[in-house]
């Protein structure tokens, strides 16, 4: 929701799909329960960016109880919502997301370990794979530089709409 001013909890210059473009907004999370033509919001979250986080004062000001002062990203919160949806008995047969979220594997795993059924829109740039890529970390190569810490797929990947066009 496009915003100005400092006062509204959680305005910063980021990125409002509401305006297309990165400017002063708030932005929120939902979850929404869908039948037929009918939609209904079940949850929300309010998205703290870290300048926010950092300054707890401001939070107090802004009227941010104390459990809410910490940094979680997008996904996180969406798997906030779902957990909290089954938990309070909402029934759903599956979650479906944008292709913001689908960028995230950590948030795709998360789904998977959930149990839940997904369906996640993707951007055309998106990397996929056609077999399972077992990420590992590489072991230490080099006494010099920083020890691998980041997950590495075993396999190539190939773009979506590379995959679209041979299959």
């Amino acid at each position: 929701m496009p915003k100005k001013g400092d006062k509204s909890v959680g305005v910063a210059r980021q990125w409002c799909g509401q305006l297309g473009k990165t400017d002063n907004c708030q932005v929120g999370v939902y979850s929404t329960l869908c039948y037929g033509q009918h939609a209904i919001p079940i949850g929300f979250r309010l998205y703290l960016p870290q300048s926010w986080v950092a300054d707890e004062q401001r939070c107090r000001e802004a009227g941010v109880p104390d459990e809410f002062i910490g940094f979680h990203r997008k996904p996180d919160l969406a798997v906030q919502l779902v957990i909290e949806a089954r938990v309070y008995g909402a029934r759903f047969e599956w979650v479906r997301t944008d292709a913001f979220y689908s960028k995230d594997p950590a948030f795709m795993r998360m789904l998977d370990r959930l149990k839940e059924i997904f369906m996640a829109d993707v951007s055309k740039s998106q990397h996929i794979y056609l077999e399972d890529p077992d990420p590992t970390v590489p072991p230490v190569t080099s006494k010099k530089g920083s020890k691998p810490s980041k997950l590495k797929a075993q396999c190539t990947s190939i773009r979506v709409d590379k995959w679209l066009i041979i299959f």
